[in-house]
């Protein structure tokens, strides 16, 4: 039975590689901001505040890295037009995003008003990251 197991797990990995292998730049930049925001979630979860620290750090890390993206994306010679419209509609929401979390979020955690937070998250964060995963997915 282990043996076929790990024959099932191998012949998944076979099906999937190159769908994993061929991610679009929009389909990692989505991933990115998908992540960033789970990480957002489990800071309303946790009270540790080195654990909160830690999260915020992962989320800025990421914040650096899309925007890193984004900038390397538009100039690049083969981003269509059609992706580099889109790259520039996320950018401006990823950027109130961004302020919205920093200014808002992320203080009413770390001031323990994790339900404060949440109601952000869930209202006016919400409607943004539907907005990007309809221009990027």
């Amino acid at each position: 039975m282990h043996h076929s197991i790990r024959t099932l797990f191998l012949m998944a990995l076979l099906v999937l590689a190159p769908s994993l292998a061929h991610a679009t730049p929009m389909a990692e930049l989505f991933d990115a901001v998908q992540t960033s925001r789970q990480k957002v979630s489990t800071m309303m979860t946790v009270d540790d505040e080195n654990v909160q620290s830690s999260l915020i750090g992962e989320v800025v890390t990421i914040t650096q890295d899309v925007n890193a993206k984004v900038d390397a994306l538009m100039v690049d010679a083969a981003t269509s037009d059609d992706d580099k419209a889109k790259l520039a509609e996320f950018k401006t929401i990823w950027d109130q995003m961004v302020v919205t979390r920093d200014n808002e979020i992320i203080p009413a955690i770390l001031a323990g008003e994790s339900e404060k937070a949440k109601t952000i998250g869930q209202n006016v964060q919400s409607e943004r990251f539907k907005k990007i995963s309809g221009l990027l997915k």
